[in-house]
């Protein structure tokens, strides 16, 4: 069967199901929805052959060639025992459930940390920036501890050492949910720690001045092309309000009142403040 033969058939609107080979047919339904069925034997009880046929696409979002390599992966599965109909009926069930990639494991990953946690988006941009360009195509088998030995120590540079140990602590994250979705069977990055990465974070135990943070801002003030006025004042904000920096970033302006000066601030998004507390919200 040619691609022209089955334009012919459907302009015919005759209902009917017409082989294309190796148990692969075009069936015409009364209400004309055209669609791929396989037909094959698979062996019952008692070793008696029973006859079946599955529906594995329509026709033209399936083509002659996809549903071709589609009828010869289920030939595959039969030898191995796998019936089609049932593995599709568990597929509608409980969904496609197909990870081909880290990239992929990714994804699925950083959708179970939006719905866990506030801050999923750091998670998404370390993968994108420092881990996925390094192992995104490969399976997550495939992953070594030396592939993570290496996009750890690309990251390990001087003024990104606390990134390293974040990149090396979402690594571990990652893999370990391979692991509960079985598409691994060991964390390659658990063997290392933050010694292989950016080192040991330490407090800080100095605090700047207010002469140097006059000298800050007159660098600011005197680089304004590079440094516009909303990184100026966001920065003023920051030391004005001693907030943190995604409390601020991500507020409305719903939450100002410039008449009474103040800043509303939810509870929900100051990390420090316990469920427990009966206040609304902070006002600064």
């Amino acid at each position: 069967m040619k691609d022209s033969e089955i334009k012919k058939l459907i302009k015919t609107k005759k209902e009917g199901r017409y082989a294309a080979g190796n148990g692969l047919y075009l069936r015409i339904s009364k209400e004309l929805s055209v669609t791929w069925v396989v037909r094959y034997t698979i062996s019952g009880q008692g070793g008696n052959r029973k006859r079946k046929e599955v529906t594995i696409g329509c026709y033209p979002d399936m083509s002659l060639y996809q549903a071709s390599l589609k009828t010869l992966e289920i030939k595959e599965g039969l030898k191995a025992g796998e019936d089609p109909k049932v593995a599709k009926r568990i597929e509608k069930a409980i969904g496609k459930q197909e990870i081909n990639n880290m990239d992929e494991l990714a994804a699925e990953w950083i959708k179970f940390k939006k719905k866990n946690i506030k801050t999923w988006w750091r998670n998404e941009r370390y993968y994108q920036k420092d881990i996925g360009p390094k192992i995104g195509l490969m399976r997550p088998d495939q992953v070594t501890s030396l592939h993570v030995k290496k996009l750890v120590e690309d990251v390990a540079v001087p003024g990104r050492m606390t990134v390293a140990n974040d990149v090396l602590q979402f690594a571990k994250e990652l893999f370990d949910y391979g692991i509960r979705l079985n598409l691994m069977q060991f964390n390659p990055a658990r063997v290392f720690t933050c010694k292989d990465a950016g080192g040991i974070e330490e407090a800080r135990e100095r605090a700047i001045g207010l002469d140097e943070l006059g000298d800050i801002f007159a660098t600011f003030r005197k680089h304004h092309l590079q440094f516009t006025r909303e990184n100026y004042l966001n920065c003023a904000l920051l030391l004005t309000l001693m907030c943190r920096k995604t409390e601020l970033s991500v507020s409305k302006i719903e939450e100002y009142n410039l008449v009474k000066k103040k800043w509303s601030l939810p509870e929900e998004r100051i990390k420090a403040m316990k469920r427990s507390s009966k206040k609304k919200g902070n006002v600064i």
